[in-house]
């Protein structure tokens, strides 16, 4: 994902009267500062410290990804702070003991800085008094506001400079949660019939698609059990021994049945195609629950042609490779709890219930969605027509499967959606900032008046 986040610095001052980014917060009604204030403890500051940056984090996203918020985290790789585990800030107070850093334990956008001993291995316990905590406060998905409270005096070390500024360095970071549409063609797949074809996204080589083809065993039985077949991938796109998903076995009514395109969702592969044994995959994605795939034809094409599918979501147990599975990999069926349809069998609103749907291109009905259940049936389809379906879970398999009397159909892209909860993390820590006092001036004696000239 091309995601990216900006930050500013928040810079909370302990000098008398309100500098840099402190804010008075009387009469503030925010729910953020006012749960901040309320983890005041006796002592320490006569009143708390308050600072307030407007869109202290902002994230942004390239062209077909989305970010759905933004939390802070204790490393780059985006873990959450810790309710029990805490982080040594490498802030000290003023009498030497170190700030340990974790999650409030009712509120996850807010980090409390819980003060330990002067022991820098020395966990304190989570419920102990505070220096200073800070909260997230999320305006959209993309942006959030930070307030930042210090409760208590802290240690600036550099004592010759009287506003020494400290801050969080390495400690803080921000996260986002971000959603990307991967797509794949044929276009950079081994052509011609094989018995699988693995081949990566333009938009993230990371990311593949293992392809197979399978076969009902019998024409005389719909639910007849799947037998391997072959795939048949190309520019031209995804079908079953003969580049198209048919209703029999190339079309001829030969004894066995309706052709089944499987797609499992993969990643670690290397492009390529060849015999089922030789299937090689790092793992299946475990964090897709929207997939889809364009019809651009009918086979036989005809102007009054409309085909029939019956689509089946699954999450594969395991990672079996070769034959194992090429033979059959165990399976969960994941329920498939809406569908959406753009293009000439185009809906306008995304469909949750069976019915019968009108479209520009005529009636679409749709059976097995209500209720629960993987497999739903789209009858009436035209071509150049989007499928995408939406599963209550996780899943990482797909099955098309001709089911029309007729037409069968070629399949010219696949995608899916994939969410990620640590899509992207940048350290933030280092705009955090507590900047000292600075010098005072204290008067001890009566000033001595000269006598009037």
């Amino acid at each position: 994902m091309a995601l990216d986040i900006l930050a500013q610095d928040i810079i909370i001052d302990e000098s008398t009267g309100l500098q840099d980014d402190d804010i008075n917060p009387l009469g503030n009604t925010n729910t953020t500062l006012l749960y901040l204030l309320s983890l005041d403890d006796p002592g320490g500051l006569s009143s708390p410290e308050v600072a307030y940056q407007a869109d202290f984090v902002q994230a942004s996203a390239s062209a077909g990804e989305t970010i759905s918020g933004i939390v802070l985290a204790q490393d780059a790789s985006g873990t959450p702070f810790s309710k029990t585990v805490g982080v040594n800030s490498g802030i000290r107070t003023v009498d030497g003991n170190y700030v340990w850093l974790f999650q409030d334990p009712t509120n996850p956008n807010v980090v409390i800085g819980v003060i330990g001993t002067s022991d820098p291995l020395a966990e304190p316990d989570e419920t102990g008094p505070l220096a200073f905590a800070f909260g997230l406060d999320p305006t959209s998905a993309t942006k959030a506001d930070l307030y930042l409270v210090q409760y208590v005096p802290l240690l600036h070390p550099d004592e010759t400079d009287p506003d020494d500024r400290i801050d969080l360095t390495d400690h803080v970071f921000a996260s986002v949660t971000g959603t990307s549409v991967i797509s794949f063609t044929g276009e950079n797949a081994h052509p011609g019939s094989n018995e699988f074809n693995l081949l990566s996204s333009p938009d993230d080589a990371s990311k593949q698609l293992l392809v197979t083809g399978l076969v009902r065993s019998s024409q005389l039985d719909p639910n007849s059990a799947l037998v391997n077949s072959e795939c048949n991938v190309s520019q031209q796109g995804f079908g079953v021994d003969n580049q198209s998903i048919q209703p029999d076995t190339d079309g001829q009514n030969q004894p066995l049945g309706r052709e089944v395109l499987q797609i499992d969702f993969v990643t670690g592969g290397a492009d390529g195609a060849g015999d089922g044994a030789d299937i090689a995959y790092g793992s299946h994605l475990e964090n897709i629950s929207q997939a889809g795939f364009i019809i651009n034809q009918l086979t036989p094409s005809a102007p009054g042609g409309r085909a029939d599918i019956t689509i089946r979501a699954f999450n594969v147990q395991g990672d079996e490779q070769g034959s194992g599975f090429f033979d059959g990999s165990p399976t969960i069926a994941v329920d498939i709890t809406s569908i959406k349809l753009t293009g000439a069998s185009g809906f306008a609103s995304t469909i949750t219930a069976d019915g019968t749907y009108a479209t520009a291109s005529g009636n679409v009905t749709i059976s097995g969605l209500s209720g629960t259940g993987n497999a739903v049936t789209i009858t009436g389809l035209d071509n150049t027509t989007t499928v995408d379906i939406t599963t209550s879970g996780f899943m990482d398999r797909l099955h098309v499967e001709s089911v029309d009397s007729n037409e069968g159909i070629d399949i010219t892209e696949v995608h899916f959606s994939a969410t990620d909860t640590n899509a992207y993390t940048e350290e933030v820590g280092s705009f955090i900032n507590f900047d000292d006092s600075g010098p005072t001036l204290e008067i001890t004696a009566a000033p001595v008046v000269g006598a009037a000239v």
